[in-house]
């Protein structure tokens, strides 16, 4: 099953030292579950079929069935960036020229899977119950790979800004074929800061966030907005950066501390480096939960 949300809208960093001297232990003591090649095989070949690489005309007299290609999904990130100020997803490589800049990655699904199984199986948990959120959805491809290789999840969702990215999640969920038995794929349309600043009874706060983040806003290689809005997870919960780092701020009230860092590929900057944290301290208050 799925469902389709929209939205309205869009000191002292005492993690530096902390995290990187806790890394050692944490690495050693980090979980890793076996990914089953099958699982993972069947994750590419769903979205080889629902995002080619290259324009697959279902019929060549049809402009309108063609299934959108890797391009074609580039360009509505890089429209969406320079028509709208508000994206905040900026770019891939950061280049001088606006002109060069991309607002939409596709990243490697095998390396994202070994990056999110470190977090889910961390201090030997099992993916049956959790649940999963990929920031920065695009056209949904990390949250259908979820579904896919971890079915005992309970829940997969994914949160976009770009209105005519999320409408492709929406197009590829009517024609998904996922696991029967699998969890229930969500796309939200909105701004994912304010989602996770803005806590709600309504929705279960994500056991697993993923955030290719190469592009996010940040101060050198520390995120800034991104880490504030992470600090109203639930302490326990874990993020997947790349490239990146979580900003801990004690003073303030949170702290996130880093569990393991793993080198992959990445065909649109030469190679990643993705980072696995917990959230240590919170400002999560749940009586301030709203309702």
């Amino acid at each position: 099953g799925g469902r389709v949300v929209r939205m309205d809208g869009h000191g002292s960093r005492s993690h530096t030292l902390r995290s990187f001297l806790a890394l050692v232990a944490a690495i050693a003591s980090t979980s890793c579950a076996v990914i089953q090649a099958p699982r993972l095989s069947e994750a590419q070949n769903l979205l080889s079929s629902l995002f080619p690489d290259a324009s697959t005309p279902l019929d060549p007299k049809d402009e309108a069935q063609r299934a959108p290609s890797y391009n074609d999904r580039l360009q509505l990130g890089r429209a969406a960036q320079l028509g709208d100020k508000h994206v905040w997803r900026s770019n891939i490589f950061e280049p001088d020229r606006a002109s060069d800049s991309l607002t939409y990655g596709e990243f490697d699904i095998a390396f994202f899977a070994e990056l999110v199984d470190r977090a889910l199986a961390y201090q030997g948990r099992a993916p049956d119950g959790q649940r999963f959120l990929d920031i920065g959805s695009g056209c949904g491809r990390l949250v259908f790979a979820a579904a896919t290789i971890w079915p005992s999840l309970r829940h997969c969702s994914g949160i976009e800004v770009v209105p005519e990215l999320h409408a492709l999640c929406v197009d590829a969920l009517a024609q998904a074929r996922l696991p029967e038995s699998g969890p229930e794929c969500e796309f939200i349309c909105g701004d994912a800061i304010e989602l996770l600043k803005q806590p709600s009874s309504d929705r279960e706060p994500p056991d697993v966030v993923f955030a290719y983040s190469t592009a996010f806003a940040s101060n050198g290689v520390e995120l800034t907005d991104f880490s504030l809005a992470c600090a109203f997870l639930p302490v326990g919960s874990r993020v997947v950066t790349t490239d990146k780092l979580l900003v801990s701020e004690e003073d303030a009230g949170w702290r996130f501390d880093l569990l393991a860092t793993l080198d992959g590929p990445n065909r649109e900057t030469g190679g990643s480096t993705g980072y696995v944290w917990e959230v240590g301290r919170s400002l999560r208050n749940d009586a301030q939960v709203h309702s």
